[in-house]
């Protein structure tokens, strides 16, 4: 059985996406200035570079607030995928690879998200078929899992552990 490195798997079919590249690195550039932005307006308030009338200090407070949950989200998505990282990490521990069919899940009404995808194979003579986690607009994989179908036509590789019954998709 091989080892698999944490930096082969792009996405858990049940929890999500993990963070790689440019979605890593605009949620941490977010979070770093989101974090500077009230120091940045503490400085220039107290060297007094800013005049502090009505208009200001409201600007100041709606832009400082606006931003406060800004850095509450890129600190929920953070702690997420360290979350989801250390969770795949265990699992890849006795992951097996498999040879699996996906097919995108067909839902079009308004309430059912389409971006599901069902994988299936077969391990130590069983079946098995997962249903892939509902993607959403603000962790940006809505729609991660039918261009992985796409991509691959509908075959391919995926990770799957016994212990935590779980399945993971590898980059490729």
């Amino acid at each position: 059985m091989k080892n698999f490195n944490i930096d082969e798997v792009s996405a858990s079919l049940e929890q999500g996406v993990l963070l790689y590249g440019i979605r890593k690195f605009i949620i941490w550039f977010g979070f770093f200035w989101s974090f500077l932005l009230p120091l940045v307006t503490i400085v220039t308030i107290s060297l007094g570079y800013m005049s502090l009338d009505a208009d200001t200090i409201f600007a100041i407070i709606a832009v400082n607030c606006f931003n406060g949950g800004l850095h509450i989200l890129y600190v929920y998505l953070i702690v997420k995928d360290k979350v989801l990282k250390n969770k795949v990490t265990q699992w890849i521990q006795d992951a097996v690879i498999v040879d699996a069919t996906l097919c995108r899940i067909k839902e079009y009404r308004v309430l059912k998200n389409p971006y599901r995808i069902i994988v299936r194979f077969k391990f130590n003579g069983r079946e098995y078929a997962f249903i892939s986690e509902q993607g959403n607009c603000v962790t940006g994989f809505n729609n991660y899992y039918v261009k992985y179908c796409f991509k691959h036509n509908g075959q391919a590789k995926v990770l799957y552990s016994p212990t935590y019954n779980q399945v993971m998709l590898l980059k490729q």
